[in-house]
């Protein structure tokens, strides 16, 4: 099983009059045509879940494919795809990502707009995200912000990162609470995970390794409670001034 077989199995379906056989380049890009034309091209990459017969393997982590979901469905991210495993093989997961169209890396961006700054650094803090290098996001042609890859940071400060997070940056929490509302948080969360349902059945189904319910559901407590602060911090009576704060910079 390689990425070129799943892509060829899963996306025909996908794609309204069943397009031509999409075509893999170096097991990474994902090209899907029809009659000559693309209507889709997919960056796709390997999520390890080898089956539990194996000597070793690594658990497909659902908490990555939850913020994959989440992040497309708030639009801060790519339409992305699963790719389930149509043979026996120690790989269980592919995640296949849209190409976002205008895509700029932050490297390639001078000056980057203050309020998608924000975003993504609210983003990093809510959802524990690390690994924001300036290839893993930047802005689609529009200007807005696009999260393509991330890897997921410990649970072991608790809501001590995001409360650490809202006192640096009182100043901007007019701000911060519209971005939490137009996300529809914590609500989307359930959506997100309802739409990887599906994913979660087939790992079971197939006895792939996958991380345990216990820590899926630890991960989806503290994003909860981390909107929670965020949220608690809008209504705090506070009388003193603020002091001046600055967005966290991300490398």
């Amino acid at each position: 099983m390689n990425s070129s077989s799943a892509a060829k199995h899963f996306f025909p379906p996908v794609f309204e009059n069943n397009p031509q056989n999409p075509d893999v380049f170096g097991g990474l890009i994902c090209e899907v045509t029809k009659k000559g034309n693309t209507v889709g091209k997919y960056h796709i990459k390997i999520h390890l879940g080898i089956s539990r017969s194996a000597k070793h393997h690594q658990n497909v982590d659902l908490g990555e494919i939850f913020v994959y979901k989440l992040l497309d469905l708030i639009k801060v991210g790519p339409t992305v795809h699963f790719l389930p495993n149509i043979q026996k093989s120690r790989f269980g997961l592919y995640i296949a990502t849209e190409d976002v169209k205008g895509f700029r890396q932050r490297s390639d961006i001078q000056k980057m707009n203050d309020r998608e700054k924000l975003k993504c650094e609210l983003l990093s803090n809510i959802l524990i995200l690390t690994d924001l290098h300036s290839e893993n996001y930047g802005i689609d042609g529009e200007g807005n912000l696009s999260i393509i890859d991330f890897q997921l940071g410990a649970l072991h400060r608790g809501t001590k990162r995001m409360e650490k997070y809202m006192k640096d940056n009182m100043k901007y929490r007019t701000q911060i609470v519209e971005f939490i509302k137009l996300w529809n948080f914590p609500k989307v969360f359930d959506s997100a995970d309802s739409e990887i349902t599906n994913q979660k059945e087939l790992m079971a189904k197939r006895n792939i390794g996958r991380q345990s319910s216990d820590e899926y559901l630890a991960y989806l407590k503290q994003i909860k409670e981390n909107v929670s602060v965020v949220l608690a911090s809008n209504h705090d009576e506070d009388n003193t001034e603020p002091s001046p704060a600055k967005i966290q910079k991300i490398q």
